[in-house]
Order: structure tokens, then sequence, then C-alpha cells
């Protein structure tokens, strides 16, 4: 199981235990933990949010990549940045190709945000990429997704876990504020195809600059419609206490999307479940990571 205290922390672990890898084979782990569990190479999937400086706005990304389990050995594309690292984490627990740096269990270096501490299947990223002359990235989730053919067809499904939040440049100036772990509640009806997620602002918010007024303290998202082991789509309503609020403004352009990973034998369910959602403008933005078991 997976453990993000922190890079340095997560590097010597992985690189003391020849790359996470566990001796089961790969017939005896059809759902290889994301860092262990045999020595064969997975097909990552997720979401995220993409920034660069000086373009407007946050954009939603789908994100895919592949895991070498005994090596660390690394892949991971956001359709604009691509990034190789067949040597694993370096000492500080990154994996650098060229002037792209991606780190793995963390969505954001400055606040440390570790929201999928303890999960199995799918964890946070953040990829950064200098190569295009100003500062750009991607923040968001990924992981083993859960075979096509163990998407369930029937009954519903309630997983809880947390949610990391940032809301940036609320009502103008060089606001910042950020949610570094509430919880998240996502209900899974798996009959028709649909999925809600609710953000819960448990607080605090770590600020920075002049914000004007209160963050959100519920995030709602209905509708989205599942595809595969993928869910997108969906209608994002935002409240403070219990009144419906728009920080971003009237015209944000809003997208959430997300990812089934791995399976619960036992349940025969998809055992945990990931994603993003965003509503930006060319000036505000909420961005929200989640992941739920």
């Amino acid at each position: 199981m997976f453990r993000s205290v922190s890079a340095t922390a997560f590097s010597a672990v992985c690189l003391g235990l020849a790359g996470c890898a566990g001796g089961s084979s790969p017939e005896e782990v059809p759902y290889p933990t994301l860092f262990g569990g045999a020595a064969q190479t997975s097909q990552l999937v997720g979401s995220g949010s993409r920034f660069q400086s000086g373009v407007p706005g946050r954009q939603a990304v789908q994100v895919s990549g592949s895991l070498t389990h005994s090596t660390m050995a690394v892949t991971l594309t956001d359709g604009t940045t691509s990034l190789t690292d067949n040597n694993g984490p370096d000492a500080g627990g990154e994996f650098v190709d060229g002037e792209k740096v991606l780190i793995l269990g963390r969505t954001d270096n400055t606040f440390e945000a570790v929201i999928a501490e303890g999960f199995d299947f799918v964890t946070v990223f953040d990829l950064e990429d200098d190569t295009v002359g100003s500062e750009s990235g991607t923040v968001g989730v990924i992981g083993i997704g859960t075979n096509l053919a163990d998407m369930p067809t029937q009954g519903s499904v309630t997983y809880l876990g947390r949610t990391n939040v940032v809301m940036s440049n609320i009502n103008g100036g060089s606001n910042f504020a950020v949610l570094s772990d509430g919880d998240s509640v996502v209900e899974v009806d798996f009959l028709n195809s649909m999925v809600d997620v609710e953000i819960i602002n448990n607080g605090p918010f770590t600020t920075s600059g002049d914000l004007m007024g209160q963050p959100m303290d519920i995030l709602l998202v209905e509708g989205m419609v599942i595809d595969g082991n993928a869910f997108s789509g969906g209608e994002i309503t935002m409240f403070l206490n219990g009144e419906v609020i728009n920080p971003v403004g009237l015209n944000a352009d809003e997208a959430a999307n997300g990812h089934f990973f791995g399976f619960d034998d036992a349940n025969q369910i998809p055992d945990e479940v990931g994603g993003t959602i965003i509503s930006a403008d060319g000036t505000s933005a909420v961005v929200a990571t989640f992941v739920a078991d």
C-alpha cells in the first residue's frame, strides 16, 4: 500500500525495496498495486488540470502513461507535455526528463497535498514543464484503471475519500486559497451509468493575498456519465452556508472528469475512484482534485 509521507521518504522506501515490487506473479495479481505487486508494466489512466503562465484559465486534460513496477520507469503525457524516465525517481522523489519533472504522491509543491496516502491503485501527481518558455504543468490523479470487463452494469456504491481544492485570483487581485485536505463523497449508479461528486470544505483554507469573501463550503457535481472506466460531464454548483455562489463568475468554463481504479474482488466493484473538477475563466479558477475508496 502506498504511503506518501514525503517525496524523499517515498523514494528511499521504493528504491530500498527494488522498486516496491512484490513476490507475486502477474497471474496471482491481476491488479498490481501502483508501486508494487508484480514485476510488470501497467498502463496508467487519469485526469488533470493544466495551466500555463500567460494563458487564461485552466484546461481539463486526460492523462495516460505506463509504470514498470520492478524499475519504477514511468511515462506520462497530458496531450501537450510528455515525460519519459526509465531510471525511476531520483533522491528527491522526482522523475526527470530534461526540463520536465513529474512528482507522484502530491498535487502541489508548496502545500504538499498528499490526499492519496493509503490508496492502492490511484495517486495524485504534479507534472511541471519548463520547455515551453513559461511556467506550465498539470496536476491531477493517475493510476491503474479498472478493466472494462470488470465494470459493473448494475447496483450503486458510495465511495468516501479526500480532496484538495485550490481557489486562485477570486474576485480580482493576487488572491489564493488552498484546502489541502477536505472530504469527498462519490455516489455511483452503475445501472444508469451516472456519477455525482460532493466536495466538502471542512477547513481550514490556507490563504494568500486579500481574499475577498469566504471560500465555498460545498462543491457539488451532479450527472456525470460513465463511459468505460471513465466518467465526465455533469453540472457544477458551489455553495456557502446553504446558498448558491459563483466565485469564478457566471461565464466560467467548467469541466469534471475521473476514472475508476483497481478492483475489489470481495464486492466485485472498482476499488477506488478519482478525478478533477474545474471552474475557471481568464482571471479566476477553482480546481478540485479528489480520490475515494
